[in-house]
C-alpha cells in the first residue's frame, strides 16, 4: 500500500468549492440535533397513539368476551325451552278443565319464566315467519309452495331462533316458500 492509496489527511477544499454559492452547505450540528429531536418526538407520538389504540381494542375485546362468555351455557339451555314448546304444542284441547289444564298452565308459566330470565340476560327468541329467508339468521330445512308469501320467504318455523345481544346463538330452523 502506498501513501497515495491512503492519504493521512483529507484534501482541503478547493477555492472553487469555497466560493461557489451553488455548493451545498454542510448542516451544522444544531440543525442535525433539531432534526433528530423532531423525529424522536414524532416516533414518541406514534408510539403513544399505538398504545392508546391497543388499550381501546383490548377493552373492547374484554367487554365482548364478558358479554358472550355464557353463550355455550345458553345454547344448552335452549333445548329446555324447546322441550317446553314441544310439550305445550302436544296438549289435546279435549282435556280443558281437568288436571291436565292445571299441569299445562304450570308448564306455560315455567316456560314464560325461562324466556323472561333469558331475556334479562340479553337472550331473545325470534320468530321469522313471513320474513325473507336470510342464511345468516335462518337454516332452511324444507321448501313448500305458498299462496300467501313470495318465493324465498319463511313459511313456518320448525325450531325458534335465538339471539344473544347482537349475535345469533342459534339460527331458526325454517320452511321456505318455493
Amino acid at each position: 500500500m502506498t501513501a497515495q492509496d491512503n492519504p493521512p489527511f483529507a484534501e482541503a477544499p478547493s477555492e472553487d468549492q469555497i466560493s461557489d454559492p451553488q455548493a451545498p452547505e454542510a448542516p451544522d450540528e444544531l440543525t442535525l440535533l433539531r432534526e433528530r429531536l423532531e423525529k424522536a418526538e414524532m416516533d414518541l407520538l406514534r408510539a403513544l397513539a399505538d398504545r392508546e389504540n391497543t388499550i381501546k381494542r383490548m377493552d373492547r375485546e374484554k367487554s365482548e368476551a364478558i358479554k358472550f362468555a355464557v353463550s355455550g351455557f345458553v345454547k344448552d339451555l335452549l333445548t329446555v325451552a324447546d322441550s317446553f314448546d314441544q310439550a305445550l304444542g302436544h296438549v289435546p284441547e279435549s282435556e280443558a278443565g281437568s288436571a291436565v289444564e292445571t299441569f299445562v298452565t304450570g308448564i306455560t308459566l315455567t316456560a314464560k319464566q325461562l324466556l323472561s330470565t333469558l331475556e334479562k340476560h340479553g337472550v331473545s327468541k325470534y320468530n321469522p315467519v313471513g320474513e325473507a329467508f336470510d342464511h345468516n339468521l335462518h337454516q332452511a330445512m324444507l321448501q313448500e309452495p305458498s299462496d300467501t308469501l313470495p318465493e324465498g320467504h319463511v313459511v313456518r318455523v320448525i325450531q325458534a331462533g335465538y339471539r344473544m345481544h347482537d349475535r345469533i346463538v342459534r339460527p331458526a330452523l325454517v320452511t321456505v316458500s318455493g
